[in-house]
């Protein structure tokens, strides 16, 4: 489960509705109005491989059985499925601000999701922002105060890139307020055992710098990235408080029949997701 012995106001909760799994945060939805869900692969009605709650109209699913999961999750969570609004995620670090305007694109289909970014912010009701994913880290950041909210899809590159930061920076510019009062909330992805990666790639990408104090597992050619404590740092070192970062320290290669993996199934998997949104 969360890291619960350590949260000081909000706590995830692991819940079953009408036969959907999924986890949330019932503190946050109940003084706030502020919905922060993580979805599982159970409930839905897709077929194998997708099986069964995918929410992805990309990766070759029935659009018709991607459409009625959503439907499903919508009317369990208290979302309105036009209000969906996803980004068409490249494992880079750009955060795209959500306007009234903006509101439900990719809510349908995959080609009206907003092109070429990782990060979903926004202070606009009813938006229902979402990012897909099958092993990455999925966040939530939140302002309670204000009811500023983001999503944002952290792989190993843009964990490497520090998009988790840029998440962070671009909700406190919109909103007019420091970093001290985000709540971050990350979900289910690879564990440190499970994330393996050429030493070279990582090397290249991020700089020597960030390898050896942020990973414990290392080899002359292989290393492991632990994407927690890789992306625990980037907040805290971006200005936010221990008791305001939460985790659901759920591994989805090491829990395959509650969550898909796109590297435990082959590539050929389904997606769940993290949503965020701001009741009216």
């Amino acid at each position: 489960m969360a890291d619960n012995d350590r949260l000081s106001t909000y706590q995830i909760v692991e819940t079953t509705c009408d036969g959907l799994h999924y986890w949330e945060l019932p503190e946050l939805r109940r003084e706030k109005g502020i919905i922060a869900v993580f979805t599982s692969r159970k409930g839905g009605c897709s077929r194998k491989p997708f099986e069964s709650l995918n929410l992805s109209y990309k990766v070759g699913d029935n659009p018709q059985h991607v459409a009625r999961n959503r439907e499903l999750l919508a009317k369990v969570c208290g979302f309105r499925v036009e209000k969906y609004t996803f980004c068409r995620q490249v494992h880079d670090t750009k955060i795209h601000t959500v306007g009234v305007d903006d509101v439900g694109s990719g809510s349908g289909d995959w080609d009206s999701a907003f092109v070429g970014c990782d990060g979903l912010i926004t202070r606009a009701t009813s938006a229902v922002l979402g990012v897909l994913v099958a092993d990455c880290l999925p966040i939530i950041l939140v302002e309670p105060k204000t009811r500023g909210v983001g999503v944002i899809h952290a792989g190993w590159r843009g964990t490497l890139m520090g998009i988790a930061a840029r998440g962070v920076r671009s909700l406190c510019k919109l909103l007019g307020v420091g970093a001290e009062k985000v709540v971050a909330v990350m979900g289910p992805s690879l564990c440190a055992d499970c994330l393996e990666l050429a030493r070279e790639s990582v090397e290249i990408l991020s700089g020597r710098d960030c390898l050896g104090e942020k990973n414990d597992l290392m080899s002359e050619e292989k290393i492991h990235l632990d994407l927690f404590k890789i992306n625990l740092r980037l907040l805290l070192d971006e200005g936010l408080r221990q008791e305001n970062i939460f985790h659901l320290d759920i591994c989805t290669m090491c829990n395959q029949e509650m969550l898909y993996s796109y590297r435990k199934e082959g590539g050929v998997t389904g997606r769940q997701a993290a949503f965020v949104s701001i009741r009216e």
